[in-house]
């Protein structure tokens, strides 16, 4: 199963759900008129291809207890930090989904697709996620091709970021004297 966090139109999502697989769109709650349109549009595929897809709405400053209550195998976004101010609470997302809470994680991993706009901008995301304990890897994309009106050469500028607890070892940890 798959969570995409702040979905839009829900394009990310859809296409996991066009694989087979079980995705939950969400976003705020303006936006669920459209993803609710979109899935339906797309029913009959993922129905005949044994996939499925549902929406909720996630506030991220205050992530849904019924949300957090489930477990997802992935967490997927894109383009989601496109502003300072969009840090902070992306950072709290993240945190309510990967980080371990109660003692069991929502889920282990996000894949997020970032379209640097800023070197300051992507640095303070960078930061965020280390100091909140995720470790971000840079994740090989396939061969850029023109999507749409979108040229080549913006769609070879995004990165396909890998983001996980930071995972601890008894090497690694101060030991209590």
């Amino acid at each position: 199963t798959v969570l995409e966090l702040g979905s839009g139109t829900g394009a990310a999502g859809l296409a996991f759900a066009a694989t087979g697989a079980k995705v939950l769109l969400t976003d705020r709650q303006s936006l669920l008129p459209l993803l609710r349109l979109n899935v339906g549009l797309n029913k009959d595929l993922l129905s005949t291809v044994g996939g499925a897809a549902d929406i909720g709405e996630f506030d991220w400053l205050s992530p849904p207890e019924e949300i957090l209550r489930q477990q997802f195998d992935l967490v997927i976004g894109a383009d989601l930090v496109y502003s300072f101010a969009a840090v902070e609470p992306f950072m709290a997302a993240v945190t309510a989904l990967l980080q371990e809470r109660d003692g069991k994680k929502v889920c282990g991993r996000m894949i997020y697709a970032h379209f640097p706009r800023f070197p300051d901008l992507d640095a303070a995301m960078q930061q965020a996620l280390s100091s909140a304990g995720f470790d971000v890897q840079v994740t090989a994309m396939p061969k850029a091709a023109e999507v749409g009106n979108i040229p080549e050469e913006a769609m070879s500028r995004v990165q396909l970021l890998e983001i996980r607890p930071q995972e601890t070892s008894m090497e690694t940890e101060p030991q209590v004297q």
